[in-house]
């Protein structure tokens, strides 16, 4: 099992002419100052040591170890500063988690791991056994994404998942009390009323909650 999966990563926005995945700290700030929000990959100067530990993994036949994939993802993301984290754990046949078993263990390392550190954190497990979108590539992969932005994926499993994370990430940071509360919330009011109350389509999407 190997770690190199570039079509699944932030590797992908490179295919925007100008784009810099890695920028530096002064124009992360001010990207972020400036549009409210970054998507960025790892850069030297963020938990650098992840990077090291990362490849050894890669190297030493230890990619599905539990306290290394544990330590790899939160260092980031605690580094980071975050109020609150809501994780995607997948599982099926093209994640690293093939069994229901093996993901809920990860995801409640990953829950007990970011909480124990003072991050309120949370996670999903979600089928990986088929992709996500209609497309597979780089370059169609993020039309995919803007066509969805566009409103033109309604009814996919993608919208599923992507709906049922906002709802998590509006419970999980105190915007929204419950899924039903977050539709008075005006952070929720575009998300489909029948995501919220529909219990059939959160089961379309995710095998489990961790909390």
């Amino acid at each position: 099992m190997a770690l190199a999966t570039p079509a699944a990563r932030s590797t992908s926005w490179n295919r925007f002419r100008g784009y810099d995945i890695k920028p530096t700290e002064t124009l992360f700030r001010r990207t972020v100052q400036e549009a409210g929000c970054a998507i960025i990959g790892q850069t030297a100067d963020l938990a650098p040591a992840d990077r090291r530990l990362y490849a050894i993994r890669d190297v030493t036949a230890t990619v599905d170890s539990v306290p290394l994939i544990t330590a790899s993802i939160l260092s980031k993301k605690l580094a980071a500063g975050l109020q609150s984290l809501v994780l995607d754990v997948k599982i099926g046949n093209g994640a690293f988690m093939v069994g229901p078993e093996e993901a809920e263990t990860l995801a409640r390392s990953l829950v007990g791991v970011g909480n124990g550190a003072g991050v309120k954190t949370t996670a999903l497990i979600t089928d990986m056994n088929e992709p996500l979108a209609d497309a597979a590539g780089n370059v169609v992969e993020i039309e995919n994404c803007i066509a969805f932005l566009r409103g033109e994926k309604a009814g996919t499993r993608l919208e599923a998942v992507v709906m049922t994370f906002a709802a998590e990430m509006l419970m999980t940071s105190g915007a929204a009390a419950s899924p039903t509360e977050g539709l008075i919330s005006p952070a929720a009011r575009s998300i489909p009323a029948q995501l919220w109350s529909d219990s059939a389509a959160w089961s379309t999407c995710w095998a489990g909650r961790v909390i």
